[in-house]
């Protein structure tokens, strides 16, 4: 009897793990930027999908119990963090600081303002990694040229 009830214990362990690891079926990241992109990403989908799973007549909760004076309703938070991002986008890029966006009104407009700035974020990361890749081969190249200049000296000054 004990035995079968480990073994049943240890096939669903097994059907478990294996069901887990099939959830995230993206390619594992190969460099640094790929890195930063894979937990960029897991962050916005974590956060957007929060925002959204919350029922909009849930969205002015603010909490009363504690210390917590000063506290940001939900609304208030989702918005700071979209204006967070967009200000960090613009900042990036030499931009303006973004405008206060106090006015937003519902849940609609609200995730819409948040998808939006994880799009400026995206763009910006992007333009930044792909600056990077662009530097680092011109630097190879000017490094490969000098190269061939000093060995076609080399050969041509024997």
């Amino acid at each position: 009897m004990r035995c079968q009830w480990s073994l049943s214990v240890g096939v669903l362990l097994l059907m478990s793990t294996a069901a887990f690891t099939q959830q995230d079926s993206r390619p594992q990241p190969k460099t640094i930027p790929d890195s930063i992109n894979y937990i960029m990403k897991d962050i916005e989908r974590d956060f957007t999908d929060l925002a959204e799973a919350m029922p909009e007549d849930k969205w002015s909760f603010k909490p009363t119990q504690g210390e917590f004076k000063g506290a940001r309703t939900f609304a208030e938070q989702v918005k700071h963090v979209a204006c967070a991002n967009e200000a960090w986008a613009k900042q990036i890029k030499g931009s303006d600081a973004p405008p206060d966006r106090c006015d937003l009104g519902g849940k609609a407009e609200i995730l819409a303002y948040l998808r939006s700035s994880f799009a400026m974020v995206d763009n910006v990361r992007m333009w930044r990694v792909n600056f990077h890749i662009w530097l680092e081969a011109s630097l190879v190249r000017i490094d490969l040229r000098s190269v061939l200049r000093v060995c076609a000296t080399l050969v041509l000054t024997r």
